[in-house]
């Protein structure tokens, strides 16, 4: 019977480890690049995300019910989801928009 030393492999017969070769970084196509008027759409509904919802609780717990702050709060979490189903309906459209352009380049190959 052999020694436990003597049946583990010699370190040498091993493979060498290697090294991964450095990649330069990846550029993506321009297909994939993200259009501007995206983000700017994207920048604009963030903002209104973030400030309407304040106006709206502040200018209604003015003027409309004065010193009640449920109220005014609901109003704006009302505005809240207003902003989100606007950019819903805005993606929906340019999403359409996009599909109505490629069927025509499809039917003018045809």
């Amino acid at each position: 019977m052999g020694s436990a030393i003597e049946n583990k492999k010699n370190i040498k017969d091993l493979p060498k480890y290697k090294k991964p070769k450095r990649n330069l970084p990846v550029r993506l196509p321009k297909q994939s690049r993200i259009p501007k008027d995206v983000l700017l759409k994207l920048i604009l509904f963030t903002i209104l995300m973030f400030t309407l919802p304040f106006i709206v609780y502040y200018y209604t717990l003015d003027r409309f019910f004065i010193g009640n702050t449920t109220y005014a709060a609901l109003a704006a979490a009302f505005t809240a989801n207003l902003v989100i189903a606007a950019y819903v309906v805005v993606a929906i459209v340019e999403d359409r928009g996009d599909d109505d352009d490629n069927t025509e380049t499809n039917n003018k190959t045809e």
